[in-house]
């Protein structure tokens, strides 16, 4: 499907499309681009996107967790997790997840004590 058709469907400009496609392409998403009249973007067939919807509070838990793993086996895996959350995160969730990850050592605490009083 082309940018622009995109850009129509969802009411929102060519150049936001773009940039949602260069997001999901580097959050790992194979999403590729043909040529042409006929062409526009495509994601292989074996790969699916489901929905994922995070409240800040669930938004807040998944990126805890994958900073924990920081220092593990698992950190490349963690930050590319946390990438794949980021990119389909609303911006207006964002900014209280990055105020707690923000917060230095007491990030972990604050974060807890959140998700305990939600």
């Amino acid at each position: 499907m082309s940018a622009a058709r995109l850009a129509d469907e969802f009411e929102v400009s060519k150049r936001t499309i773009e940039r949602d496609i260069q997001s999901l392409q580097l959050a790992g998403v194979p999403i590729y681009a043909d040529r042409g009249v006929a062409g526009g973007y495509s994601i292989l067939r074996k790969h699916s996107l489901p929905p994922l919807n995070l409240t800040v509070t669930e938004s807040l838990a998944v990126l805890a967790g994958l900073a924990l793993l920081e220092t593990s086996p698992y950190a490349a895996a963690a930050r590319r997790a946390r990438a794949k959350v980021l990119a389909i995160s609303r911006e207006d969730q964002l900014a209280p997840v990055d105020e707690v990850l923000r917060g230095g050592d007491s990030w972990l605490f604050v974060g807890w004590c959140r998700l305990r009083h939600g």
